[in-house]
């Protein structure tokens, strides 16, 4: 396997894991259970609000999802339409800032509510 298809097989799990956090965010709204993903299972037990750490990462997971799959889709269409580098050196940029932003906001949630 070259390493085109190596990038090509990683923007698939990266838009395959967006679809999964949209998924599991409206699931977790339905069910107010956060996803094993995102929280274990075991700190469940004595948290001090559950539907309240559901209610609050609803959305940022959401958004998370989203640019997850435009991520992928345009690495994804980058290998096949020239692309600048800095635009895709920026590409890869904003997808590890909103990994970083959505790392942290999980910790400060979970703080917050565990």
């Amino acid at each position: 396997m070259d390493t085109q298809s190596m990038i090509s097989l990683f923007d698939a799990i990266v838009i395959l894991y967006g679809i999964y956090c949209i998924y599991s965010a409206k699931k977790m709204i339905e069910t107010k259970k956060p996803p094993a993903f995102l929280v274990n299972p075991g700190e469940l037990v004595g948290a001090r609000d559950v539907a309240g750490f559901c209610a609050e990462i609803y959305k940022p997971l959401i958004i998370f999802g989203v640019i997850a799959i435009a991520y992928g889709i345009f690495n994804i269409a980058s290998e096949y339409i020239q692309i600048h580098y800095m635009i895709s050196l920026a590409s890869i940029l904003v997808f590890l800032g909103l990994c970083i932003w959505f790392v942290r906001l999980l910790r400060v949630l979970k703080n917050k509510y565990f």
